[in-house]
């Protein structure tokens, strides 16, 4: 009797589990849906739900971060690429088309860092 009543009671936190094991990084959006049977579940549900959306924003800011670096990153890299093409091509080359070459790359590796 006693196996029968505690497992209807543990049948929350059952749901409660199999609901936080099948998030995964991709779903953090998705809330738990918040069992009234107590007011302890009802808490720890609501908890769960408020740290799940406070890691949710935390991924979404890394995601931001790594774009806006790449951008950043990509834009001087192009440049450097776009200067070396024309300079390679260049058939009437002189000491300052040399010196005007490095000092863009130098100039603009060091304002990337």
């Amino acid at each position: 009797m006693m196996y029968v009543f505690i497992g209807y009671a543990l049948q929350p936190f059952k749901k409660l589990g199999l609901q936080i094991e099948d998030i995964q990084a991709k779903n953090l959006q998705q809330n738990i849906t918040v069992d009234h049977s107590s007011i302890e579940i009802e808490q720890l549900t609501n908890a769960f739900n408020d740290m799940l959306s406070r890691l949710a924003d935390t991924f979404t800011n890394q995601r931001q971060f790594s774009a806006n670096a790449a951008h950043e990153l990509r834009t001087p890299l192009a440049l450097m690429q776009t200067k070396l093409e024309v300079f390679e091509k260049n058939h009437q080359l002189d000491g300052s088309n040399y010196q005007e070459t490095i000092n863009m790359i130098c100039v603009k590796k060091s304002s990337v860092i």
